[in-house]
């Protein structure tokens, strides 16, 4: 028997007993941001006023306040959300376009919710979340139909279209990807004039900057231009959202939905020189995470999280926890019993990272350069710490390679394992002609 026609068979079966297990199937509605930074929202701490609507939400929900990207660069940070593997050590993303793209290895939740009869919608906002780079994978309905980018009303009107157009027949899962706040930082001009302030001097100095992965000479008006759209942009994409949510609520979809909102990697804003993102450092990797379930009560969780942690989450709300072992997921469900040392993994080709008990450790394999950072005290990272506190070091830097050397012991998926199966799972692959 071919081993793809046992894997499909197995996800068949896994699906058909999720299903049971849940009466009514809540809608899933996963929300993303591009480049969004969590202490740039209300909700995490900012003073400034760029994200009401998601302040509101998040009294009603569960607020993670330390949950970490898995890589800096959409691609990857994506890739790692969708199959809660990690994406180089796991060989999730293969060669493609520039930052590669999702390669077909393994279950991603689109495809897993597929075969649990949902359906399953995506309205992505940005090129890198195009069908080319792999995305669109498992999804009945996607619409990237735009050049490089689509802002925050024409996201809005794809979604109330769906509606409208009477797309959606069942049970669904929906994704959205905002393109904001992520370049162009330019929003409505409201938007920016909102946002606009004396400047910084602490943050906001002339020099030579990385933005769009160019050297460009910036000067502190420059700046403080960038940080009021990048937060006037964050406003306008939390304005339409809750026109979203509006629209959603009026049509009693709201409350049979599970919803969830985070972004694929945040914004280096400034420190270490870079306007960019695409590398390891905290204020990149560090984004929000936001869930709300039908009868749960808002929160807040202060454990460490990860983008990984999402799928899992899915499958465990949905009453399958089981069933997460055979899937060999790199992240665990949410909410739930975690440890406070947790270790949170992140990666871009050639360099990798760890953060554990407010240190974080980093290591590049194209220069051999070895970096400590006490996040907590110091989040923009201006000081290596490794002479100061090498003990600390040393255990962190053991726990990356531990986890480094834990792709090469990875099993493999495990829908192509037949000892993974029960008695049970046995009997129905053969009643189905699959097994022998």
């Amino acid at each position: 028997m071919p081993i793809i026609a046992v894997a499909l068979a197995i996800i068949i079966i896994l699906g058909l007993k999720l299903y049971s297990l849940s009466k009514v199937k809540p809608n899933i509605i996963l929300i993303t941001f591009d480049s969004l930074r969590a202490d740039h929202l209300g909700c995490y701490g900012y003073t400034k006023d760029t994200s009401p609507f998601l302040d509101s939400l998040s009294k009603e929900a569960l607020i993670f306040t330390n949950c970490i990207a898995q890589s800096g660069s959409t691609v990857p940070a994506i890739s790692a959300l969708f199959t809660s593997r990690f994406p180089y050590l796991d060989s999730v993303v293969v060669e493609g376009d520039l930052q590669g793209e999702l390669g077909g290895r393994y279950l991603t939740i689109a495809e897993f919710l597929k075969d649990l009869e949902y359906d399953t919608l995506a309205i992505p906002g940005h090129y890198y979340v195009k069908k080319k780079f792999g995305f669109s994978r498992g999804f009945n309905y996607y619409n990237d139909n735009y050049n490089n980018r689509i802002n925050a009303q024409e996201t809005l009107m794809r979604v109330i279209n769906l509606f409208k157009d009477k797309i959606i027949k069942k049970s669904f899962f929906l994704w959205i990807h905002f393109r904001e706040p992520h370049t162009p930082y330019s929003p409505p001009r409201e938007y920016v004039l909102q946002f606009s302030e004396p400047l910084n001097p602490t943050w906001h100095k002339d020099g030579v900057y990385v933005l769009s992965g160019e050297n460009q000479k910036l000067t502190g008006r420059d700046i403080n231009k960038f940080i009021s759209g990048y937060d006037g942009n964050i406003r306008y994409a939390d304005d339409k959202l809750r026109e979203i949510f509006g629209y959603l609520n009026k049509k009693g979809i709201l409350r049979k939905s599970i919803i969830i909102i985070t972004a694929d990697h945040a914004e280096s804003l400034g420190a270490h020189g870079i306007f960019d993102h695409g590398f390891l450092y905290y204020g990149i990797l560090r984004v929000p995470l936001i869930i709300k379930i039908p009868g749960y009560r808002g929160d807040k969780i202060t454990y460490p999280v990860s983008s990984v942690d999402i799928f899992p989450t899915i499958i465990g709300l949905l009453k399958g926890n089981k069933y997460l072992s055979r899937l060999n997921l790199r992240g665990k469900s949410l909410p739930g019993e975690r440890n406070m040392d947790e270790a949170q993994f992140s990666e871009v080709p050639g360099s990798y990272s760890v953060i554990k008990n407010g240190w974080r450790v980093s290591l590049n394999l194209l220069n051999g350069e070895k970096k400590l950072f006490n996040v907590v005290l110091g989040p923009e990272e201006e000081k290596d710490l490794i002479s100061e506190y090498p003990d600390i070091f040393q255990s962190l830097f053991y726990e990356l390679e531990k986890i480094r050397a834990s792709a090469s012991n990875l099993p493999r998926p495990s829908t192509d394992v037949k000892s993974t199966l029960s008695k049970e799972d046995v009997e129905q692959l053969r009643a189905l002609g699959y097994a022998n």
